[in-house]
C-alpha cells in the first residue's frame, strides 16, 4: 500500500492486519528479485484532538508479525477521494515506475534507478490504483488484490505500508 500522507495506508493495513501479518507503516524495502525486506517500527497514529502522533507497538494492538521469506505480491496506490464505491484501476508500467519513483528514498544513488524499479515491479501481480472513501468499502478490494497476488506467487497475507520517500 503506497501513497502520500493521509491517503489511509495505516488505517487500511491495521484494520485488516489482525488477519494478515503487518510489516510496517512507513518503510519497506524491495529488491530487484521481488524480495520484500521489512523494517519494523512502531505505528504512528494521530492523537485525537491533537496535532501530535503517538507511537504504538504493533503487538500492543494485536497485529500479527510476518514470518518467512516475503515476496512482492502487488503494489497498491491508495487515493482517498470520498467516493462511495472503491474504484480499482491497473496502472500502466511507465506510470507505475514514475509513481513509485517519486516515493523512493535514495533513488538517485542506485545504479540505473528506473531499471531497478522496473525489475522489482516485474515480480508483482500488477500495480493498482485504488480510489476510495472509507475503510469499509476498501477491505473487500484489498482482499481481492491480495488473493490475486497470492496466485501470482507473492506474499498475500502481508499488508506493507509505504509512506512518502521510503521505498
Amino acid at each position: 500500500l503506497q501513497n502520500g500522507s493521509k491517503a489511509g495506508q495505516v488505517g487500511a493495513a491495521t484494520s485488516r492486519s489482525r488477519r494478515w501479518a503487518y510489516l510496517s507503516d512507513e518503510t519497506v524495502g524491495v529488491d530487484t528479485t521481488g524480495t520484500v525486506l521489512a523494517h519494523p517500527k512502531p505505528i504512528s497514529r494521530v492523537v485525537e484532538g491533537s496535532f501530535l502522533k503517538q507511537q504504538v507497538s504493533p503487538d500492543e494492538i494485536g497485529l500479527v508479525a510476518p514470518s518467512g521469506v516475503l515476496r512482492l505480491g502487488a503494489v497498491v496506490l491508495l487515493e482517498r477521494d470520498g467516493r462511495a464505491t472503491p474504484l480499482v484501476e491497473e496502472v500502466p508500467r511507465a506510470e507505475a515506475i514514475a509513481r513509485v519513483g517519486v516515493e523512493t528514498a535514495y533513488l538517485a544513488r542506485l545504479p540505473r534507478p528506473l531499471h531497478f524499479i522496473n525489475a522489482a515491479l516485474s515480480h508483482a501481480a500488477g500495480v493498482w490504483r485504488v480510489s476510495y472513501g472509507d475503510l469499509d468499502g476498501l477491505e473487500d478490494v484489498l482482499e481481492d488484490l491480495f488473493e490475486r497476488a497470492a496466485s501470482h506467487g507473492g506474499s498475500a497475507r502481508y499488508a506493507p505500508v509505504v509512506q512518502p520517500g521510503e521505498m
